[in-house]
């Protein structure tokens, strides 16, 4: 089962660029031209959901309902989380 991948681009300067979604991680892949193995790394540890620094992947489950800001939250959240906590 193929599973929605949202990307945030954690520097936009528009609404518009902030937040992309993708049918699945390969179609997120081919068109990001990252590697495959790593969108689904890091769209299955928040706190680790960073790639090149400034994209953060999550799938669409783990923030279904939530707007940008607090997506854009709990991101930063988890990712201070696994950076004090480990966790």
């Amino acid at each position: 089962m193929k599973k929605k991948v949202i990307v945030v681009n954690m520097v936009a300067q528009k609404q518009n660029e902030l937040i992309t979604e993708f049918e699945s991680a390969k179609q997120a892949s081919r068109e990001l031209g990252i590697s495959y193995d790593s969108i689904k790394k890091a769209c299955q540890d928040m706190g680790n959901c960073f790639i090149g620094g400034d994209l953060a992947f999550v799938y669409e489950s783990s923030v279904h309902g939530l707007n940008d800001d607090d997506i854009i939250n709990k991101i930063k959240i988890q990712r201070l989380n696994r950076l004090i906590f480990g966790k």
